[in-house]
């Protein structure tokens, strides 16, 4: 995502959502309080930048939110097998990746860098490895749910405007490069489907296409056993005129590609 252009200098800030169950044992209660978290490091984001620019207006210093994810009981077996901090992502994990990318997205005028710190096995991780080697790997629902935001790369982002407002309500940030518009949604209600309808405000779509990560079971993950339990896959959109609609799955991540006449 562009955003403003800074001087070399930054300040780091860290935000995790720390979680009370073991990663696969989560409750529906201990999900939405982790959840519910990703509020907060929206707030933050919005307080740290104002706070930073009220010292420092020229030449802008940076924000860079380094560290983040959903930080859950680490299981100590897992942890002598696979080493410290190993820790499975699930379909909660996915979720959490998605709401954490949206907020970056809406905010890309204020951050000048966000990364997930753990790429492998650490925490919310893209992969897994297994073996004395980490001769087995595997792509983690976390790395879905990053690959459903590629698309988002390069191109500028736009202003959203969401009547849900709640922790856990619809989730929704867009960018847009030429007649392209790409949109990514997350459901984080496990109990609950939403029927989305937006406008574009006087543009106008001429196709659309969606693809989709979502399992109902918000436990579930890709495992070393069946490490396509959960994938992106094709997802209906109805897209004409000025309008876009499309159904999403509780527990769901969404980007739909638009292209606009």
């Amino acid at each position: 995502m562009q955003g403003t252009r800074i001087s070399p200098g930054a300040f780091a800030m860290h935000y995790y959502e720390n979680g009370s169950m073991a990663p696969t044992a989560f409750t529906l209660e201990t999900m939405n309080r982790q959840l519910s978290a990703f509020q907060l490091v929206e707030q933050a984001i919005v307080a740290q930048r104002a706070q930073i620019d009220a010292y420092n207006r020229q030449p802008r210093v940076g924000l860079i939110l380094d560290e983040w994810g959903v930080w859950d009981q680490l299981n100590g077996p897992d942890q002598q097998r696979n080493g410290q901090l190993w820790q499975q992502s699930t379909m909660r994990s996915a979720v959490a990746a998605g709401l954490g990318l949206n907020i970056f997205n809406r905010h890309a005028e204020k951050l000048f860098m966000c990364n997930i710190a753990q790429i492998v096995n650490v925490l919310q991780s893209v992969l897994l490895t297994d073996g004395p080697q980490g001769e087995h790997c595997i792509r983690t629902t976390t790395y879905h749910a990053f690959a459903l935001f590629q698309a988002h790369r390069s191109k500028m982002a736009v202003k959203v405007e969401n009547a849900s407002t709640g922790p856990l309500d619809l989730s929704v940030s867009a960018s847009k490069s030429g007649s392209e518009l790409i949109v990514s949604f997350v459901n984080p209600k496990a109990d609950t489907d939403m029927r989305v309808e937006c406008s574009l405000d006087g543009k106008t779509a001429k196709s659309a296409a969606g693809r989709i990560l979502h399992h109902k079971d918000l436990n579930a993950a890709n495992t070393f056993e069946n490490p396509d339990t959960i994938v992106p896959v094709a997802h209906p959109v109805e897209a004409a005129g000025g309008s876009m609609r499309l159904d999403l799955p509780a527990l769901s991540v969404a980007t739909v590609t638009v292209q606009m006449a």
